[in-house]
């Protein structure tokens, strides 16, 4: 049974007793319930569910005549039951825009339509909120993928992209490619930036992350005018595997002076619902590149600390977070920019399902990175706290008071959206 939706204004969180979670006794945010992300397209169509993890979002560049405005991505989406969607295999990403009004305030979200490919202009977004638009691919289906086990081609069904990152261009003018043609920009900032991984998805056990690739957006013209390639696990050196490494990942984009900057993270011995943070590759990584390469794989380079140099070999990487390897980040933790609110550089960081989060704070993505806060999730506020994953980071909807995060309660198959009050 899912909670009742309403769209509400996320309070701030206290500090209240601990409570025993996992191996761990932490304390919990007293916060009142999270609200989940809801579709215009679910308010106007009763018993019609948008199921989606990993919600990520960003301010979209501002338009003439239009309202301030965030793009919303989630991964393995699809709409449940069946009817809904006419169609099986609906699973994908997805993508919603949101009008948004005060800051703490979690608005509703309404379906993108279909995007242009190749810099055809896509059907206009239009007038919002807009309930009559159901859930419709936004990144392209994958093409070519296989089955890691067999080497058979992968059904178009279990074909899905991911999303890893999402943020606006940086101004002035980039050469991006469309599949190896270049494409003139005269101003990245009317662009958005959004990293995604393909995979072929047969059920939990038979899992195949095989490309991890880019795509630009124009919001004026709904068009994808750049997609690229970064790393190809089917064309890579390594015969034994068709997935990409973890530290090929492109997860919390973020532009700064000239530069891309991006987190991944590695746990090599994962138990369920946890990472344990046993073995000493397990960390998280900053890498970067200059903006004008970031279609060159060779190009990116990882951050290392002693002596602070940047270095083209992971194995070479410093972890950016104090304390690893120890309880490690279960699942890819986002950095965002909350410069707006005054708290700097953020990383939201999940430890564990059972709702355990870190949070840490920086003046600049190489660091150093300070713990602000070590909580639970507590288990009255969601419907199943064994099952929380997937953090994403909103600064956009963020106050001094109110630094808004998200999680994914698979109890009730919705992106829930939390405030975890003010950082020191």
């Amino acid at each position: 049974m899912k909670r009742s939706r309403k769209r509400s204004r996320v309070a701030a969180a206290a500090l209240v007793p601990e409570i025993a979670i996992g191996l761990t006794a932490l304390p919990a945010d007293a916060a009142p319930p999270p609200t989940d992300l809801v579709s215009q397209w679910e308010t106007s169509h009763p018993g019609c569910d948008i199921s989606g993890d990993g919600g990520l979002s960003a301010l979209l560049p501002p338009e003439a005549g239009q309202p301030t405005r965030s793009i919303w991505l989630r991964g393995d989406t699809g709409m449940i039951p069946l009817p809904c969607s006419g169609q099986a295999g609906a699973w994908g990403t997805p993508a919603a825009i949101s009008v948004n009004g005060a800051a703490g305030d979690v608005p509703v979200v309404s379906e993108l339509p279909a995007a242009g490919q190749n810099g055809l202009p896509g059907t206009p977004i239009g007038a919002l909120p807009n309930g009559t638009r159901p859930v419709t691919r936004f990144l392209p289906r994958p093409t070519g993928l296989v089955r890691g086990d067999t080497g058979a081609a992968c059904p178009e069904i279990h074909r899905i992209e991911w999303p890893q990152g999402v943020t606006r261009g940086p101004a002035g003018a980039m050469t991006l490619y469309y599949d190896g043609t270049p494409v003139q920009v005269a101003d990245a900032s009317k662009l958005m930036f959004i990293s995604y991984a393909e995979r072929c998805q047969i059920d939990l056990n038979h899992s195949w992350t095989e490309r991890i690739g880019m795509v630009a957006w124009n919001p004026a013209t709904n068009s994808i005018v750049a997609h690229w390639t970064v790393w190809d696990g089917l064309t890579d050196d390594d015969p034994s595997s068709v997935e990409v490494k973890w530290h090929q990942g492109l997860g919390s984009l973020t532009f700064r002076g000239g530069y891309l900057y991006v987190v991944v993270s590695n746990c090599a011995i994962s138990w369920p619902g946890w990472c344990p943070g046993t073995d000493p590759g397990d960390k998280t990584v900053l890498r970067r590149v200059p903006q004008a390469d970031i279609h060159d794989k060779t190009k990116y380079k990882f951050w290392n600390a002693t002596p602070a140099h940047w270095t083209g070999d992971y194995t070479q990487a410093s972890t950016i977070l104090p304390g690893e390897p120890g309880a490690g980040p279960y699942t890819p933790p986002q950095m965002c920019d909350f410069s707006a609110s005054g708290d700097g550089y953020v990383i939201f960081e999940t430890i564990a399902e059972w709702g355990e989060y870190r949070i840490w704070q920086s003046s600049h993505p190489e660091g150093p990175w300070t713990l602000s806060r070590d909580r639970t999730i507590p288990p009255e506020t969601v419907l199943n706290v064994s099952r929380t994953r997937t953090p994403g980071c909103h600064p956009e909807l963020s106050t001094p008071s109110n630094l808004i995060y998200s999680f994914f309660d698979s109890a009730d198959e919705e992106i829930n959206v939390v405030s975890v009050g003010s950082l020191p």
